[in-house]
């Protein structure tokens, strides 16, 4: 099944991808009867079928279509993503270089915050082992 796309003014014009039309020069749009039957599914779970973009009820992941298309997709949940990663990198950082700052010659963050302090901001960022002085 491929897309048809229609001119709204126009609707004799029809093409199988998205463009101008030739009579009015009006933008294309996709024909609504080839966009209702799209449908989408779980990658995880392909007998999740669903009408319309969601959630997989299964294991929530992002429903995919079923049918690929050569038109721009939604980045909507990789946007999501990839601000998150930035945000958790950027508040990491700078407790990673605190907790390694005893490996850089003369100590330098020594003096910023005694020893008892370091290891409680250290413990507070940083669950697991570690390793005591």
């Amino acid at each position: 099944m491929s897309e048809r796309w229609t001119c709204p003014m126009h609707p004799e014009v029809q093409s199988d991808h998205a463009g101008d039309c030739p009579i009015c020069g009006m933008a294309l749009e996709r024909d609504p009867v080839t966009v209702a039957t799209r449908q989408y599914t779980c990658p995880m779970h392909p007998e999740i079928v669903r009408a319309e973009p969601g959630d997989c009820p299964i294991c929530g992941m992002a429903l995919e279509p079923m049918v690929m298309s050569d038109t721009e997709e939604d980045t909507g949940e990789l946007d999501a993503m990839t601000r998150r990663f930035w945000v958790s990198a950027a508040l990491s950082l700078p407790l990673f270089v605190y907790a390694m700052g005893d490996l850089i010659p003369g100590r330098p963050f020594e003096s910023i915050l005694p020893a008892a302090g370091n290891q409680a901001v250290t413990r507070a960022g940083f669950k697991g082992r570690h390793a005591h002085r």
